[in-house]
């Protein structure tokens, strides 16, 4: 699916397939600010950020996992040198939301309560693989937990499906959904940024956290 997405060009159609070999570090030139950057990473995989392909890779000279936009890809190189992919970074991986990730944080649990007009959307499609319905309640609403590691990685789609959602827990990130509130118009948002940014980031499939 990834190709999809690409050009024509035999490279840019194969770029997917060579990035994704995990068991070998890459290199490649990477654009960025109108400048082309020479990167060895260890790739992890290609995901999708708001309808857009990256590739997320391991600097293991800092132990960072950083984002490439597919597109600003070139010259790619598979090097001789191998690695493998630990199990807890590869379970953070799965359990992303979206780019607020943040791969060095112990994630935490964030408590919602979600309203019966839109309970069916988030039992067909969960925020996320830790989701878990912790109470249900006779009018259709429902308790639920997702763990995070960054506010910023929930805040959005709370305030996307305001105000069919609510934060129960931790206290301090409903203050943050409240001074938000009270500077955005949260109909607007729906209609037009969120609402691309909450299909996207669930219809793609993957995500994770930004640096290039």
């Amino acid at each position: 699916p990834h190709s999809l997405l690409l050009k024509s060009k035999r490279q840019k159609i194969n770029r997917p397939r060579v990035l994704h070999k995990r068991e070998n570090q890459v290199g490649f030139k990477y654009e960025y600010e109108n400048k082309k950057i020479a990167v060895v990473t260890n790739p992890l995989k290609i995901v999708c950020f708001y309808g857009f392909w990256y590739l997320l890779g391991l600097d293991s000279e800092i132990n960072k996992v950083k984002k490439y936009y597919l597109n600003s890809i070139s010259s790619i190189e598979i090097k001789d040198k191998r690695f493998r992919v630990s199990q807890e970074l590869q379970e953070s991986l799965d359990n992303a939301i979206n780019i607020w990730f943040q791969p060095d944080v112990e994630p935490f649990k964030v408590k919602l309560h979600i309203k019966p007009q839109i309970a069916k959307y988030i039992k067909r499609r969960p925020l996320s693989k830790t989701q878990i319905i912790e109470s249900v309640y006779s009018d259709g609403s429902f308790d639920m937990s997702v763990k995070i590691t960054n506010y910023n990685e929930i805040l959005r789609i709370v305030l996307y499906w305001l105000p069919d959602m609510k934060v129960l827990e931790p206290i301090e990130l409903g203050e943050m959904i409240k001074e938000r509130i009270g500077v955005i118009d949260v109909d607007r948002v729906r209609e037009k940024g969120e609402c691309y940014f909450y299909a996207s980031m669930h219809m793609c499939g993957d995500k994770l956290s930004p640096t290039l």
